[in-house]
C-alpha cells in the first residue's frame, strides 16, 4: 500500500479493493482521500448532533443509579442504526470512485461486481 494511503487501511478490505488502492494514480488517491476526509468529517459531526438529544433526555430524566444503563441501551443501538443507514451512501460513493479509477476500469470492475469487504481469506 502506498504511504499516502496508510490512513485508508481497513482490515476487512477485499483483495480487489486492495489491488485498486495499490494501483491508484496520485490524482485518484488525492480525490479519494479528500472525499474520505469530507465524508468522515460530516459523519463525525452528524452522529453526535443526532445523539445529543437522546443522551440529554436520558441523563436529565433518568437520575436513578441505572440511568447510565438506559443511556447505553438507547445510545448504542441508535448509533448503530445511524451508522448503517448513514454509511450506505458514503460507501456507495467511495465504491463509485474506486470503480472510476484507471486500474479498476482496466480490470472490468463495476459497481455490481466490486466487493468492498472480504471476511474470509
Amino acid at each position: 500500500m502506498k504511504p499516502s494511503l496508510a490512513s485508508c487501511w481497513y482490515p476487512f478490505r477485499s483483495p480487489e479493493v486492495r489491488a485498486i488502492y495499490e494501483n491508484l494514480t496520485p490524482d485518484e488517491a488525492s480525490r479519494l482521500k479528500q472525499y474520505s476526509w469530507k465524508a468522515g468529517g460530516l459523519f463525525g459531526a452528524l452522529v453526535p448532533l443526532l445523539m445529543f438529544p437522546v443522551l440529554y433526555y436520558c441523563i436529565r430524566y433518568n437520575q436513578q443509579p441505572w440511568g447510565f444503563l438506559v443511556v447505553l441501551a438507547v445510545a448504542i443501538p441508535l448509533g448503530l442504526i445511524i451508522g448503517l443507514v448513514g454509511g450506505a451512501p458514503i460507501r456507495k460513493r467511495a465504491k463509485k470512485m474506486l470503480c472510476d479509477s484507471a486500474y479498476a476500469k482496466e480490470q472490468g470492475y463495476t459497481l455490481d461486481n466490486l466487493r468492498l469487504y472480504s471476511f474470509g481469506k
